[in-house]
């Protein structure tokens, strides 16, 4: 068993997913490794969605510390949002769920999350479950079909649209800051009365 190669792997997908933009989705990684290493399919997938939750709460945590150096009107909006999404479990544990199966970063989540000082253990739960499960669909895929992985790798992707997602991401995490959620909060409750 090469330890090495499962060491490497552990701490290219902690950094990747700790780091804010411009990264790959930890899914490629696994599958690289996977192929490229011949490692076991069942330490990749147990070490992938433990160092990606790993890496994820870290930068949860240091948006949560970012907060104040934001707009007060910005910063108060984040808040609001996490308290509505904090209180009401029907809405974001399927928010939550989406982001661990869709194939795309989840950053944008973590961040707001951190931003928006929402507690992190139903997302932690629902992203490390998620994970488990689409990265076990990933790296049984790409056991299926290793010839053409191979290419995929070496032919790389563009990077035009590797930045224009890390950009469309971004816009993303801004939008909700300058959304007033606690009128919109008021105004549904009204609404519900």
């Amino acid at each position: 068993m090469d330890f090495v190669a499962y060491f490497n792997l552990a701490f290219l997908v902690f950094i990747v997913n700790a780091l804010p933009a411009f990264m790959p989705p930890t899914w490629m990684i696994l599958v690289f490794f996977l192929t490229t290493k011949d490692l076991f399919s069942v330490p990749v997938v147990v070490i992938g969605a433990s160092m990606a939750l790993l890496g994820r709460m870290c930068l949860y945590y240091f948006s949560s510390k970012s907060n104040r150096h934001l707009p007060t009107k910005m910063s108060n909006n984040y808040i609001e949002l996490g308290k509505i999404l904090g209180k009401n479990k029907v809405l974001s544990l399927p928010l939550f769920l989406l982001f661990a199966f869709y194939p795309l970063p989840s950053n944008q989540l973590f961040i707001m999350a951190g931003l928006s000082k929402l507690n992190p253990r139903l997302l932690a739960i629902s992203f490390l479950g998620g994970r488990l499960l689409s990265y076990s669909f990933w790296v049984g895929g790409a056991r299926a079909i290793d010839k053409n992985i191979e290419v995929m790798f070496r032919e790389g992707f563009e990077p035009k649209s590797v930045v224009t997602i890390a950009i469309t991401m971004l816009l993303l995490i801004i939008l909700p800051g300058l959304v007033d959620w606690k009128k919109i909060a008021s105004r549904l409750s009204d609404l519900c009365l």
